[in-house]
């Protein structure tokens, strides 16, 4: 179990003051882009406006 500030990974709704790694990680990688952003990136290197080509109607 991992002790950590509802804001120490930004924006956060999580009230728990313990977390186990999974719920930790799942807190972490949340948002609207970031799985999809990750998941480009994994692939191979990319540049800011090819990640934009690659991912219609981003923000």
């Amino acid at each position: 179990m991992s002790d950590f500030k509802s804001d120490q990974y930004g924006p956060c709704t999580l009230t728990v003051k313990r977390a186990c790694p999974i719920e930790l990680t799942m807190h972490m990688m949340g948002g609207k882009w970031k799985g999809i952003i990750l998941s480009l990136l994994s692939k191979s290197p990319m540049y800011y406006n090819a990640m934009r080509r690659e991912i219609p109607g981003i923000t």
